[in-house]
């Protein structure tokens, strides 16, 4: 067990895991070189072009947000597919290295307060890959994210999933996550956040990415899931 797990929470509302921290590590230089310089372009597009292409069955074109764009990949391919992109990223290193490498601006801020800044019903795409479990306050977040999408729009979420084995069993706490989710208790914050969810699954993906990356990434068991507004006749 991690020697941070004394941090660990329960939380009644939703049955997740949370650990209390400022989370200030997402913002240095070292967080992005550890996370998104080890892997090449040609190591990371193949798994966000898969990304891209559930999102592009639900919506093929519109006005797309990701919040935690990392290295840029996927916002660089939903560019490329015609989406109008918007990306944030609290970390500056990351989002300097996205506008030099492929021309795309990122704003710098956290989620909890940058998504504050857009306008009601402005998105018809939201993307949230592996980022949500690093936001301090990941139900207000997710309530903005309501505000801001459209009626009809979509949001696409993807995070660790806490019950999964690789997980389970080997207890990994990162101390750079906040939020532990399971597929249960990211049911419930979606239900606190007024969201519903149109797909969910679990799925094991590090034995594909380790076959095409040579082991030198992991991903573990993720939760896949689209969430949608209420529907207004509900």
């Amino acid at each position: 067990m991690c020697e941070h797990v004394d941090k660990i929470q329960f939380c009644k509302n939703c049955k997740g895991m949370f650990r209390i921290d400022d989370n200030k590590e997402h913002f240095n230089e070292d967080y992005f070189n550890m996370n998104y310089t080890k892997l090449s372009d040609i190591e990371r597009f193949p798994i966000q072009r898969k990304f891209l292409k559930i999102l592009h069955h639900y919506k093929p074109s519109g006005k797309l947000l990701e919040l935690g764009c990392g290295g840029g990949h996927f916002i660089k391919l939903a560019k490329d597919c015609g989406y109008d992109v918007t990306g944030i990223d609290p970390n500056i290193f990351s989002a300097k290295s996205i506008e030099e490498r492929f021309g795309i601006k990122i704003i710098t801020g956290i989620a909890e307060k940058t998504l504050l800044e857009f306008s009601d019903n402005q998105f018809d795409l939201i993307a949230i890959i592996n980022s949500l479990q690093n936001v301090s306050n990941p139900i207000e977040v997710l309530k903005e994210v309501r505000r801001i999408l459209k009626d009809d729009g979509i949001v696409f979420v993807i995070l660790p999933n806490y019950n999964g084995t690789d997980l389970l069993f080997k207890k990994i706490y990162p101390k750079s996550r906040l939020l532990y989710p399971t597929v249960y208790s990211f049911k419930s914050i979606c239900k606190l956040a007024g969201l519903e969810i149109e797909s969910i699954k679990t799925t094991y993906i590090s034995a594909i990415i380790e076959s095409l990356f040579k082991s030198r990434i992991r991903f573990g068991n993720s939760i896949i899931s689209i969430l949608k507004k209420p529907d207004k006749s509900d």
